[in-house]
């Protein structure tokens, strides 16, 4: 882009103000208006202060239709096409039931192999082939990332379910040795939790055995 019309009066402007002038512009607004307009903003009279130049004339608007104006609507037509080349990888991603990432990649190696298709220079083919390359990497890694992702979802199931397990087991045990006498005299012994546990669980295993 050639950036020597931002070194003019109107280049000097803020953003905001060329943005709004370049809209006058396209609106078709007079010349005499936008000049009448923008001659009185305090943005204009800053840059009058600091340069030390004259007024706006004619000129100036014309000079920057040719420049700056002609690069905004250059601008804002890309920014028309992707939006358009978005809304519809949108569609296509939601009608297939896709992840994003990887539609884009496919539709991504699609435009690529169709551009070597249409040219017979080895360096463009080179080039071509790292970049679908680099495509399929990406793609490779999202769904490694996606494996354990899910790997990760079931791991916690697995810890949930043996959660449920083992409070299930424990009542179970409470329930059925809670009502023995020799387990309730281990129970109010002396000795430590820890000691009286230890001698729980050995009188249990005995049990079990003996059964």
């Amino acid at each position: 882009m050639n950036t020597r019309y931002y070194r003019s009066k109107i280049g000097r402007l803020p953003f905001a103000i060329r943005n709004e002038l370049n809209e006058r512009i396209r609106d078709g607004e007079k010349g005499s208006d936008i000049l009448a307009w923008l001659n009185t903003t305090k943005e204009f009279k800053a840059v009058v202060k600091s340069e030390k130049c004259g007024p706006l004339i004619p000129q100036n608007l014309t000079d920057w239709r040719d420049t700056g104006y002609a690069d905004w609507l250059t601008d804002q037509g890309e920014a028309d096409r992707l939006r358009r080349v978005t809304e519809s990888t949108m569609t296509l991603i939601q009608a297939t039931g896709g992840d994003p990432s990887t539609v884009a990649a496919r539709m991504a190696a699609a435009s690529l192999i169709d551009a070597v298709t249409q040219s017979e220079s080895p360096e463009a083919l080179n080039n071509a082939a790292r970049s679908i390359a680099a495509l399929r990497n990406a793609e490779l890694s999202h769904e490694k990332n996606q494996l354990s992702r899910e790997k990760l979802a079931m791991d916690g199931q697995t810890l949930e379910l043996a959660k449920a397990k083992f409070r299930r087991e424990t009542c179970g045990l409470f329930l059925k040795w809670q009502g023995n006498k020799a387990a309730q005299a281990i129970a109010k012994g002396p000795g430590t939790n820890d000691d009286k546990i230890q001698k729980l669980l050995a009188f249990m295993d005995k049990e079990e055995q003996a059964t």
